[in-house]
C-alpha cells in the first residue's frame, strides 16, 4: 500500500480558493498514484471571525476547501495542529460538520478513530 502524508494544508487566499483546481492540478495528478492521502489541515473551515486565542497568527478557510481536498484525493484530515481552535470551540465543530457533510474523515479531536482497510 503506498501511503502519502501531507503537510499543512492551508488555503486561505481568495484567488487560490476560487483556483484550486488550477493551482493543485500537478500535485492531485502526482497524488492519484497512491492509495491512501492523508493530510494535515491546519486551518478552521468556518465562517466565524471572532478569535479566541491570543497568537500572531489565526488560519481559517471556508467550504471551498473541500473542493480542494477532494481533487488532491484525501482520503482523511488530521485535525491535531495549533491553528484547527483558532476560533474556539464553535470553529471547530463548523470544521469537523463541515467535514461530516463532505464524507472526510479526520482524526485529532474528541478521540476520532480511522483505519485503513486493503
Amino acid at each position: 500500500m503506498k501511503i502519502a502524508f501531507l503537510g499543512d494544508i492551508a488555503v486561505l487566499e481568495e484567488r487560490s480558493l476560487q483556483n484550486g483546481e488550477q493551482y493543485f492540478r500537478k500535485v492531485a495528478e502526482y497524488l492519484k498514484g497512491f492509495d491512501c492521502v492523508i493530510c494535515n489541515l491546519e486551518a478552521a473551515v468556518t465562517p466565524r471571525t471572532t478569535t479566541w486565542t491570543p497568537k500572531s497568527m489565526h488560519l481559517r478557510t471556508d467550504e471551498r476547501i473541500i473542493t480542494i481536498l477532494r481533487q488532491l484525493h484525501v482520503d482523511c484530515v488530521v485535525l491535531a495542529n495549533n491553528h484547527v481552535g483558532d476560533y474556539g470551540r464553535k470553529g471547530l465543530m463548523d470544521t469537523v460538520q463541515t467535514l461530516k457533510n463532505a464524507g472526510i474523515p479526520y482524526v485529532g479531536v474528541d478521540g476520532t478513530v480511522w483505519r485503513v482497510t486493503m
